[in-house]
């Protein structure tokens, strides 16, 4: 063990340098390849090898999904939709702006994409309102993170290759969390309202039925979009990775209308950039957790954790706090390639459900996304909403952050929470 605790601080060290994740991981893994003498062809072969992955052939179609519907304005259809039910209910647009960014996190699986679609319509409409800039950034940064809870999730695709989990189960294991966090969202925002931690005029126009069922009507095809993926994936009529076929189709068709030549060229070369992007942060970290197997560290480590008698409860305790410092310097992808590949051997030792494990990663990543200083939804609201210093930033999610703490010490609490509609699954 004491052999390989340089590798960590020698990780922390290139991670502060701002060196790209991808690359760091391929370092750490050169370094390990060279120290404990393995051989070179093995890098080069698993980099080549686990490109050939069933489980990871989702993730581009969900990507491409999220594409499409970002740029067919299918966020602004749903923040319209949510936003007219709820015209006269005090704190109204801001609880519209969570509901919608919950219901795009069902058809997107990202907590970036979820932040940006909502926010370029939800933003503009809660400054007209008189809402302070730091509620706004609260408001919409916690909304957003359900993009990475709510199934499909791109984070859970990725868990479920390294952990060789079914991806249908981590799906469902995102539903009653998600719908948790957003009441708790919702809640925030009620007593936010209440003691006038914001200023907002309330709207004193009722919409008429005419206006609900004309929103209706446009937000509806995207409505859907959650049953069909989901209700598909719950039922067995396919599988989860087939679900990204159908949602991508399914997207297509409904927004085909919307979009032209030259917006199916942008959403495609986007795709594969953004695509791109995320395998060479997922492959060296393959290379770099079979490196790791190789020189037997997550062993020795398992061997070490035991030996110090600690628990699945005292061992998540640690993580939590290992993750609320991580998630302020690197993002949710990062965070699970750096950590899971290192600790599954102790997750299976300590007896511990990788699919309840799955939502308490998922919910420490949420946190990391609106965590100054650099939580990637942070960066995004502040180029929305010019003139934010991190001062305003910090006091808007502060409130938003202890509702997610609230869902993740809950799903602690009671695992049943995330496990018992997998196991409701065939």
């Amino acid at each position: 063990m004491e052999h390989a605790i340089w590798i960590f601080p020698l990780m922390i060290t290139l991670i502060f340098l701002g060196i790209p994740i991808g690359f760091a991981l391929f370092i750490l893994a050169e370094v390990i390849f060279l120290t404990w003498d393995i051989p070179s062809i093995v890098l080069s072969h698993t980099m080549y090898a686990t490109l050939d992955s069933y489980t990871l052939s989702a993730l581009p179609m969900f990507v491409l999904m999220a594409h499409v519907l970002f740029k067919a304005g299918a966020g602004e259809d749903l923040f319209e939709f949510a936003n007219v039910f709820l015209k006269r209910v005090p704190g109204g647009l801001a609880i519209a702006t969570i509901i919608a960014c919950a219901i795009f996190a069902a058809i997107s699986g990202s907590s970036a994409a979820t932040a940006l679609t909502i926010g370029i319509f939800a933003i503009p409409a809660m400054l007209k309102r008189n809402y302070h800039k730091h509620f706004i950034i609260g408001v919409v940064g916690g909304g957003g993170v359900l993009g990475i809870l709510i199934p499909p999730s791109g984070l859970m695709i990725i868990y479920g290759d390294i952990t060789e989990t079914s991806i249908g189960k981590l799906f469902m294991s995102g539903i009653i969390p998600g719908i948790l966090l957003a009441l708790l969202l919702i809640i925030t925002v009620v007593l936010l309202d209440k003691f006038k931690y914001h200023t907002s005029a309330m709207s004193t126009e009722k919409a008429t039925w005419e206006e609900k069922k004309a929103v209706l009507i446009k937000a509806g095809p995207a409505l859907m979009m959650p049953i069909i993926v989901l209700g598909g994936i719950y039922s067995g009529i396919f599988t989860a990775i087939e679900s990204a076929s159908v949602g991508t189709v399914y997207g297509a068709i409904i927004c085909i209308h919307r979009l032209k030549a030259k917006d199916w060229l942008e959403i495609l070369e986007e795709t594969a950039i953004y695509t791109a992007v995320l395998f060479w942060v997922i492959k060296p970290a393959v290379v770099f957790s079979q490196g790791l197997s190789m020189a037997y560290i997550p062993q020795q480590m398992t061997e070490w954790v035991v030996a110090q008698g600690v628990g699945a409860v005292s061992f998540i305790a640690i993580m939590t706090v290992f993750y609320l410092f991580m998630g302020c310097f690197v993002d949710g992808v990062a965070m699970l390639m750096l950590t899971v590949p290192v600790i599954l051997n102790i997750l299976e030792t300590l007896k511990i459900d990788l699919i309840w494990y799955n939502i308490i990663f998922i919910l420490n990543a949420e946190m990391g996304c609106v965590t100054p200083p650099f939580g990637v939804n942070i960066f995004i609201l502040m180029s929305l909403i010019k003139g934010t210093d991190i001062g305003e930033v910090f006091k808007g999610v502060w409130p938003f952050l202890l509702a997610m703490f609230i869902c993740l010490v809950l799903v602690i609490m009671f695992p049943f929470l995330a496990t018992w509609l997998p196991s409701k699954m065939g």
